[in-house]
């Protein structure tokens, strides 16, 4: 992924663990988290890992990651996943971290081996700020089709596959 700042100069960058142990289970296993300075990167600090499949949406792991500023210390995470499905949990700052929310599964497939792109859409649409995503929209492989996504904040998501589709193959 690539680091974001917020509206407050919050700087953010997605980062995962991988490995045993990185839910605490002693298993193999993936985690997203970001990092973050609140002091234009003179100190750091780290998030919670997503520390349980079930709690996190069954997704099976979560990996590589998009971080997309949403505004009034909300930080939305997309994340590559084992559910084959765009996924996205937001960060609050709650004064003295970011705070993980529930996990939203937009129900859209996508190849789970491929990471995902997702902006920020510098105009709104329909009065609401519109977040922009592109990856693979099949789960039997990279090479399909390749998707755009639209997701209008606070309106869940339109089908990328319907959008713009492009084949790769």
């Amino acid at each position: 992924g690539r680091a974001v700042v917020t509206d407050d100069g919050t700087i953010c960058m997605p980062v995962y663990v991988y490995g045993d142990n990185a839910w605490g289970s002693g298993d193999a296993s993936e985690a997203t988290s970001f990092i973050y300075s609140k002091d234009h990167g003179k100190t750091w600090s780290r998030t919670a890992n997503f520390t349980s499949t079930s709690s996190f949406g069954g997704s099976g792991w979560s990996s590589e990651a998009q971080l997309v500023d949403l505004g009034n210390g909300v930080v939305r995470c997309f994340y590559r996943n084992g559910k084959k499905k765009i996924m996205y949990c937001d960060a609050t700052w709650n004064g003295s971290g970011y705070q993980w929310g529930d996990v939203v599964d937009t129900g859209i497939d996508i190849w789970g081996n491929c990471q995902l792109s997702a902006i920020m859409y510098p105009y709104l649409i329909d009065g609401k700020r519109a977040l922009l995503l592109s990856s693979p929209c099949s789960t039997g492989g990279r090479k399909a089709v390749a998707s755009v996504t639209l997701i209008l904040a606070g309106a869940g998501a339109t089908q990328g596959c319907g959008l713009a589709d492009a084949s790769v193959g």
